[in-house]
């Protein structure tokens, strides 16, 4: 469909409210919105609500339209999300239930008024049939390149990826499409007649049905879009993940899941990395997507599923992106405060992590060997690694993605079942995303007293940034802010400088994305600091003790909550556990900032500056030599 000629002086009458141009205007755009609309909805019922409440939208907002010159994708846009809204709500299933017996009863209405006589019947509901199995975004990809004669680059603006990606949608929506038309009985050689088929009976008029024509260079989508999607959804490659060399233990806390319908997944692939097979422990197909926005050095994002091809469901699906916890069981979604961790207490590894630390994480674990891969080693920002584990396969084999703007994307999005029931068991501090907290106790006999705040989600890490203020008796203070971190002595004295974050090493940090009990073990792991792992009561507490010379840190971790509530220091036997005690406790509801949380104001001073210590500053601090 090409942009509609609508004059610019017939909008900013609109605007001012006139009803003669109102009605000018809805007149001129009732019948190519029908059609944008049915292209992407292909239910005359729903289409007809659509265009009513994207006309009542467009007269209730036109005055807020700021470019005249874009009204026609700004109406597009408000349709457009009017049946994404559609499709999320609980009318899509009564609407199926319902216009499934009217559709077996009658020919569609809208179809048979624009073209009954260009097409057989038949044919024309088994193309139908397979168009409606496509995913939004597919049908939306369809229907800008093949009906609206949109270039690339025009897709990607509109569906805010880059020109490959619009290509490899394009390409993957064609092959959707071709899977889904061999299904309905249609051969080979019948895509582009069905696209054809499509684009008549939704077209805007008699007229405009028998010009539909889709050529060779419409269908084409580039050679590079090609091979990335050819080789990505080849059947002869097996995707998989190490049970051993990606952790998603196969005893991950919290029950079996509940079968859910499968996920049709979007990415691009740029390389393979071959590790070895695990044992087969399941059936079907594992896989993990992580998510660096930042980098591999940065917070991660991960969701888990396990998906039976021959049946089409996914039985096990976790995701913590940026901003929430889920978990699917019984048909229920569940939001937790927690992120995940491995009932057997194995610590989560990602696909970068370099062979080093694996080989000492399982030296830890009484492994004997770490499988034998090559990690990723990408440093670009927005980088997705997908790892797939295939129980009747023996290759296995690990795909890193580059792919911008994920978080918005479907596989980073909830997208269980209409209706299913959500249940938030997240308590106010995880609601709201963030918190302070509070240390108290003492180290060697000095008294310490600390405040600081934590984002509890990625979402959050920018606007409620980390920092911490602790004082040790009365002269030491430590600091860390997003401007940096410091020590000082007596008068406020600066000391030394280290980079921000530098003293969050060994604390809590859940905007990483990982289980607390896993952050403070890699954080032990990455200076080769022995650490052992427990349960100290049920599976709600555990215990993790790290080692270093004649000091000892066992902290004592809340699992449900994923935080630190304490860290006891044990070193000589002047140094009695009961001495040397650090409490953290969190604050739930906020009314008000509280006294005594104001964000430390950071000194700098070159020739001060010094390495982040990492964990090894908790050591020091307790043998005191934190400042020499």
């Amino acid at each position: 469909m090409e942009e509609l000629n609508i004059p610019i002086e017939l909008i900013s009458q609109a605007q001012l409210g006139k009803k003669d141009s109102i009605d000018s205007l809805v007149a001129i755009v009732w019948a190519p919105l029908k059609s944008y609309i049915y292209r992407r909805t292909l239910d005359d019922n729903l289409t007809e609500d659509i265009v009513q409440e994207s006309i009542l939208e467009l007269i209730k907002m036109i005055g807020r339209l700021q470019r005249k010159d874009r009204f026609w994708p700004w109406l597009c846009k408000i349709a457009l999300n009017k049946i994404r809204i559609y499709n999320r709500s609980e009318r899509r299933k009564k609407a199926a239930l319902m216009s499934k017996a009217r559709r077996d009863r009658r020919p569609n209405k809208y179809q048979e008024e624009n073209v009954a006589e260009l097409v057989n019947e038949e044919l024309k509901q088994s193309v139908i049939k397979a168009m409606r199995q496509l995913r939004l975004r597919h049908r939306e990809v369809l229907a800008l390149r093949c009906y609206e004669s949109k270039s690339y680059s025009q897709i990607s603006d509109e569906m805010g990826c880059t020109e490959l990606g619009a290509r490899l949608l394009f390409f993957r929506a064609k092959k959707s499409l071709a899977k889904e038309l061999a299904r309905n009985g249609l051969g080979k050689g019948s895509l582009l007649l069905a696209l054809v088929i499509i684009g008549k009976i939704t077209a805007p008029t008699k007229a405009a049905a028998a010009g539909v024509s889709i050529t060779a260079g419409t269908m084409y989508v580039g050679t590079a879009a090609t091979v990335i999607g050819a080789v990505a959804s080849a059947k002869g490659i097996a995707v998989l993940t190490a049970a051993a060399a990606i952790t998603v233990s196969s005893a991950v806390v919290g029950p079996k899941m509940a079968q859910t319908p499968n996920i049709d997944r979007p990415g691009f692939k740029a390389n393979q990395h071959v590790i070895r097979p695990p044992a087969k422990t399941f059936e079907g197909l594992e896989e993990s997507c992580y998510f660096f926005p930042e980098g591999i050095n940065g917070p991660v994002m991960i969701r888990q599923i396990q998906r039976n091809e021959k049946k089409n469901q996914t039985y096990c699906r976790r995701l913590q992106n940026d901003s929430m916890n889920y978990y699917t069981n019984g048909g229920k979604v569940f939001m937790n405060n927690h992120r995940m961790w491995a009932e057997d207490l194995s610590v989560h590894r990602l696909p970068t992590d370099p062979k080093q630390l694996r080989e000492f994480l399982s030296l830890m674990e009484g492994k004997s060997t770490e499988p034998d891969y090559l990690p990723c080693t990408d440093t670009a920002r927005n980088l997705l690694v997908t790892v797939r584990r295939n129980a009747q396969n023996t290759n296995n084999i690990l795909e890193t993605v580059r792919h911008y703007n994920v978080v918005e994307e479907e596989f980073f999005q909830y997208d269980w079942p209409e209706g299913t029931k959500k249940i938030d068991n997240r308590d106010a501090m995880h609601k709201r995303g963030w918190t302070y907290f509070k240390i108290t106790g003492q180290i060697n006999g000095e008294e310490v007293v600390g405040r600081g705040r934590i984002p509890l989600v990625y979402q959050k890490h920018r606007s409620h940034y980390a920092w911490l203020r602790l004082k040790v008796g009365a002269e030491l203070e430590i600091v860390d802010s997003a401007d940096g971190a410091g020590i000082y002595g007596p008068n406020r004295k600066l000391l030394a400088t280290y980079p921000p974050g530098s003293f969050m090493k060994g604390l809590a940090r859940p905007w990483m994305g990982l289980h607390t009990i896993d952050t403070i073990r890699r954080d032990a792991a990455e200076q080769s600091i022995w650490f052992q792992s427990r349960y100290s009561s049920g599976k709600e507490k555990t215990e993790v003790t790290l080692s270093q010379k004649h000091i000892k840190l066992i902290y004592a971790i809340d699992m449900n909550n994923d935080i630190v509530e304490k860290i006891t220091f044990i070193g000589s036997e002047k140094n009695t556990a009961a001495q040397n005690v650090l409490r953290i406790s969190y604050l739930q509801d906020l009314d008000r900032i509280p006294d005594g949380f104001t964000v430390p104001k950071i000194r700098t001073n070159s020739s001060l500056s010094k390495t982040a210590p990492g964990i090894q500053w908790l050591f020091r601090l307790a043998d005191g030599t934190l400042v020499k």
